[in-house]
């Protein structure tokens, strides 16, 4: 939040911490980072509503969908992935860039050889 209680940032990829106005840190990044990971992979956002507010407690709650509910050949690997990234907890997400990383490749690896990239 800004001071004068404005919250800064695209909603979309605003943590749980910056919509509950939180002190950021860089964990923030990284559940962003996963946003942007899971709209190449499934071609919509986690955390879509009609409007901010809704979309804001959405992102709070970590009311979102799995991914394997919208591409089956992602898979519970994938799920998992996402599972950790956008944990409300900072301290159950990935501790730095690397263990996302890796873990991403591993999820990754884990799904249907025939992997459909068309949306």
């Amino acid at each position: 939040m800004t001071r004068h209680g404005r919250l800064l940032g695209t909603p979309a990829y605003v943590s749980p911490e910056r919509a509950s106005a939180k002190k950021p840190t860089p964990d923030a990044d990284m559940w962003s980072l996963a946003v942007v990971a899971y709209e190449i992979l499934v071609g919509k956002r986690p955390f879509e509503a009609k409007t901010v507010g809704v979309q804001l407690v959405k992102i709070i709650q970590g009311d979102y969908e799995p991914v394997s509910e919208l591409r089956s050949e992602l898979g519970s690997e994938m799920d998992a992935f996402f599972d950790k990234a956008f944990a409300q907890e900072v301290t159950m997400r990935f501790h730095n860039m690397h263990d996302m990383a890796t873990a991403f490749s591993v999820a990754l690896a884990g799904t249907d050889d025939a992997l459909d990239w068309s949306l």
